[in-house]
């Protein structure tokens, strides 16, 4: 458990925050605004909060760069400059999600990176939780980065107690010979196909364990899913990959494969938790990446927002 820092630890962690990112050429101020504001535990890695009668964890499991012309090739250097994003390159942070219903531990995306998959179990046992007390992992979408901390580099596997969910078109898609998309399908077999017995592959919007629910959002990957829990948390998994896409719905990276796909899933996404005013965990927004989607008044927009204190 963290100690709640005083006033003036805010006012510090906010000026350091804002400097960081300054430095990391990322310049719109998210940060600094979500870890001053009220009731955030933040560990510049985590950010723990309650709600719904959860435990949840925010984890950066790493990290790297973009270009945005990958990333946002729709945009031109006026709109990714009104948006606080470099022209030239765009930090892309990874963040799985801890959640404590009670009755179950589950890791959101254990994800990570080849040279610091080992980075997410540090930051569990950061927050007291033992790798081996997760009973349920939930993977978004199988590329890499949502789980390359499933096993270790030696190939041991890091939940050895957990049951492990993915949706059956993303695991046929993946584990097909004809692959096309080389890396991933590499990455894939070398990571998950050995694990193929802790997996249990759901069809559609289900609910996996009481209280978390899968909600089909294709287009990023054949069976990519969000993952919505309690009354009001949702997880993007890879249906928005940054704050800007809330308000420029149609910016599309060029690595989604079905862009219509991608359009109305992420629509459909951002509907729902408007609607729900859930809190949002993006896995590849700006730490600690935790927010709102509201209404705007052309649309919709990101809003920085502080969970409860544990």
């Amino acid at each position: 458990m963290y100690k709640l820092p005083t006033q003036i630890d805010w006012q510090r962690r906010k000026l350091l925050a804002n400097m960081a990112l300054s430095f990391a050429v990322f310049g719109l101020p998210i940060f600094g605004r979500i870890a001053a504001a009220e009731g955030i535990v933040e560990a510049w890695r985590s950010v723990q909060f309650k709600k719904d009668g959860l435990r949840c964890a925010v984890l950066k499991a790493g990290g790297f760069a973009m270009s945005p012309a990958t990333l946002f090739p729709q945009a031109s250097e006026e709109a990714l400059s009104k948006h606080g994003l470099n022209t030239e390159t765009i930090p892309f942070d990874i963040h799985s999600l801890f959640v404590d219903t009670g009755k179950n531990k589950i890791v959101i995306d254990p994800g990570g990176t080849g040279d610091n998959s080992g980075r997410l179990l540090g930051e569990l046992r950061k927050i007291d939780i033992d790798p081996e007390s997760i009973d349920t992992v939930i993977i978004s979408h199988a590329h890499c980065d949502h789980y390359q901390a499933c096993t270790s580099e030696k190939g041991v596997v890091n939940f050895p107690n957990a049951r492990y969910y993915l949706q059956k078109r993303e695991w046929d898609y993946w584990a097909s010979a004809e692959n096309a998309e080389e890396n991933h399908h590499k990455q894939f077999s070398n990571l998950l196909l050995p694990i193929k017995e802790q997996f249990e592959l759901v069809d559609g919007e289900t609910e996996i364990v009481p209280g978390v629910q899968a909600l089909l959002t294709p287009g990023h990957s054949p069976g990519h899913m969000t993952v919505h829990m309690g009354k009001s948390i949702a997880y993007t998994g890879d249906a928005i990959l940054q704050p800007a896409q809330v308000v420029h719905q149609a910016w599309c990276a060029e690595f989604n494969r079905w862009p219509a796909q991608v359009l109305s899933s992420r629509a459909k996404f951002i509907k729902r938790v408007a609607l729900d005013k859930a809190l949002v965990v993006g896995t590849h927004f700006p730490s600690p990446a935790a927010g709102f989607i509201v209404p705007g008044s052309s649309g919709f927009r990101w809003a920085a927002s502080s969970p409860t204190i544990i």
